[in-house]
């Protein structure tokens, strides 16, 4: 079966440290990030960096809800999604599928990735 992802949750940071804010909505800007984010605002841990390639994180909600399935078997506190620090919570694709899309390029509803 093709994935079908979605866009379940989005954060920022607006310094590196700071605890992420979930949006109900974002402006998305090309070749930096989400507006309001420390990498949009060139402040984040790595920005840096020679080679900027942290615009915008992602992370599935599956692979947080294995984790959190796991530290919970293991009888350890779960994590929420803002813990992640990733600004997009994808739902409908599994971290195996997200993974696979490292280095191409791919659409989650109009933005290019």
């Amino acid at each position: 079966m093709k994935a079908s992802p979605q866009i379940h949750s989005i954060y920022i940071a607006s310094q590196s440290g700071e605890s992420m804010t979930p949006l109900a909505t974002a402006d998305i800007i090309a070749g930096a990030g989400i507006a309001g984010d420390r990498y949009a605002l060139g402040i984040g841990a790595f920005s840096k960096t020679k080679l900027k390639i942290r615009h915008i994180s992602l992370i599935t909600l599956e692979g947080i809800e294995d984790a959190n399935r796991q530290l919970i078997a293991n009888q350890q506190m779960p994590f929420d999604e803002g813990e992640t620090r990733r600004n997009v919570i994808i739902s409908g694709i599994t971290a195996n599928e997200l993974n696979n899309l490292v280095g191409k390029i791919f659409y989650l509803g109009k933005y290019r990735f």
